[in-house]
């Protein structure tokens, strides 16, 4: 038996909280796309995955790398465990403006420019079950998985959001980061 894909996991996997990580400008794409090895290892082979990191000027937010990858990797492995007979997966990155309208159905967003990570996938929706009817203060699940439940940690943090639907064939969840005004910050 290959023990590599676990031993990758397993490294993958430990959340490193450092004190002397620094949050830094950063997008989603280049951070999708310096992953896209590593989620592949993280998917079974019956699991179609597709990246769709497109790079938008002024598209940066001040995050701290690590946690944004600790919580892609989380929230793959939660779309990968509620697809066991498998299925697609894909992620999207992108900058979205969200407007006063947006702003009056979600009263804790602010309007303005925003960086997105939306993961879709076609599984049981079981990766978001245990979220109460307004989607928020999601418990851990059991499993090898925070997912969603880091998810809001992590965004908080940053001053973001995280917008999750469930439809008949397909579980969405959009995180949405501020963009960063200046480099020079």
């Amino acid at each position: 038996m290959n023990t590599r894909p676990a031993e990758f996991r397993n490294q993958s996997l430990s959340i490193d909280r450092r004190i002397s990580e620094r949050r830094e400008f950063l997008d989603f794409p280049e951070i999708v796309r310096g992953m896209k090895r590593e989620l592949r290892c993280l998917l079974r082979g019956n699991i179609r995955l597709r990246i769709v990191a497109r790079h938008v000027a002024g598209g940066r937010a001040k995050i701290y790398r690590g946690e944004i990858k600790d919580l892609i990797r989380h929230l793959v492995l939660d779309a990968r465990d509620a697809m066991p007979k498998g299925g697609a997966l894909c992620i999207l990155t992108g900058n979205v403006a969200l407007n006063a309208e947006y702003a009056r159905t979600h009263p804790e967003v602010p309007p303005g420019k925003y960086a997105m990570l939306t993961i879709r996938d076609t599984g049981d929706r079981s990766n978001t079950a245990s979220l109460d009817p307004l989607g928020r203060d999601a418990p851990i699940r059991k499993g090898r998985s925070l997912g969603l439940a880091a998810c809001y940690n992590i965004i908080d943090q940053f001053g973001g959001h995280v917008c999750v639907s469930r439809h008949a064939s397909e579980t969405v969840i959009k995180i949405y980061v501020p963009c960063a005004r200046s480099l020079h910050r």
